[in-house]
């Protein structure tokens, strides 16, 4: 049921109807007024919902550190489109830094799809800006590598408390290695 429903968000943000695809901008106030409703509903559930479990009480106590994570999380989105828009300029496409933030950070939609397949959704943005597909999913396959990297990275920081280490530590940095040298050196 769940992959349905994700399947039939998907068909209606990129305006697929019978197996074409239909680039279409919310041009109509009624498309507009009917997402705010949708909107509104789905934050009035969440505060119903809350009302038994109280969860949004510390959000209250914490709030001054709601400031330092928004700005850390703006940073880092920041940090990655400047990778990402590094990525196009290596790939030999130039755009307007505003439109191809945007496009990235609308490209964070679905970005809870297994694998982050979701982001994919940035295609579409950016064919408007002239880059073609081929080099959306190349971009993102190296962001996926890269992350891969971080994670295995991470994990050997972890590895340090466990018994057997060396040998996991060793599998770790040997896998590590290899991606950074196959993305170093395609074939």
């Amino acid at each position: 049921m769940e992959l349905r429903l994700w399947f039939l968000c998907l068909q209606a943000i990129l305006g697929i109807r019978s197996g074409r695809l239909e680039i279409k901008a919310m041009k109509n106030r009624a498309q507009f007024w009917g997402l705010a409703l949708i909107v509104l509903i789905y934050v009035m559930i969440l505060f119903w919902l809350d009302s038994r479990n109280n969860v949004f009480l510390g959000i209250y106590e914490s709030a001054h550190l709601l400031v330092y994570i928004v700005l850390l999380s703006a940073c880092s989105y920041i940090i990655r489109f400047c990778r990402w828009n590094w990525l196009l300029k290596k790939a030999g496409h130039r755009f307007d830094f505003g439109k191809g933030l945007l496009g990235y950070l609308a490209g964070f939609t679905f970005t809870s799809t297994p694998g982050k397949v979701g982001e994919l959704l940035r295609i579409r943005y950016f064919s408007v800006l002239a880059v073609p597909s081929w080099v959306v999913v190349s971009a993102f396959i190296y962001e996926r590598m890269l992350d891969l990297v971080v994670i295995l990275i991470l994990c050997g920081f972890a590895l340090v408390t466990f018994q057997g280490r060396i040998q996991v530590l060793s599998f770790v940095i040997f896998i590590v290695l290899g991606i950074v040298f196959m993305v170093r050196n395609p074939m």
